[in-house]
C-alpha cells in the first residue's frame, strides 16, 4: 500500500529545490514555504518551523524563527528560563552553520554563563552549547 501524497496549496519556485535533491527535501521545502506564508506563529510552532527549515538546510531562516521564538518565550517565562536559553543556543548553532564564527563565539560565551547558572551543568542543551563553542574556537584557531 502506498503512503498518501502530501498536498499543499503552495508550490515552491524551482529555485528553492536545487536539482539533485531527493523528494523528502523537496517536501520539506514545500512545507517551509507553506508555513512561512501563514499568520504569525506561537513560540512552540516557531520552534517546529525552525526545525523544518533547519532540516532543509535553510539556516538563516531557521535562525530568524528561533530568535522570534526565544523573544516570545522570554516574555512569557522570563529571560533566564531554560526554554528561551535553549532556543537562543539553537539559534547560535544556526549562526555557526552560516560561518559567522566570531559572532557565535561571543554569543555562546555570554549565553553559557546564564545557561550554566539556570540549568544543570549536564543538561543536553548546555552540553550542545559547549560543543558549539568549542567548534567555533577551533575554527578561529583558539
Amino acid at each position: 500500500m502506498r503512503a498518501p501524497a502530501f498536498r499543499t496549496p503552495h508550490t515552491p519556485p524551482s529555485s528553492i529545490v536545487p536539482r539533485g535533491r531527493d523528494s523528502r527535501t523537496a517536501l520539506i521545502c514545500r512545507r517551509c514555504d507553506t508555513a512561512l506564508s501563514s499568520a504569525p506563529l506561537p513560540a512552540a510552532s516557531r520552534r517546529e518551523q525552525a526545525d523544518t527549515l533547519f532540516d532543509a538546510g535553510r539556516y538563516a531562516e531557521a535562525e530568524i524563527e528561533l530568535r522570534e521564538a526565544a523573544i516570545t518565550e522570554a516574555r512569557l517565562l522570563g529571560a533566564d528560563h531554560p526554554a528561551p536559553l535553549t532556543t537562543q543556543s539553537k539559534a547560535a548553532a544556526c549562526l555557526l552553520l552560516q560561518d559567522h564564527v566570531t559572532a557565535v563565539r561571543a554569543e555562546l560565551n555570554a549565553l553559557l554563563l546564564r545557561m550554566e547558572h539556570n540549568l544543570r551543568a549536564d543538561a543536553d542543551s548546555v552540553l550542545m552549547a559547549r560543543i558549539n563553542l568549542a567548534h567555533a574556537n577551533q575554527l578561529l584557531g583558539i
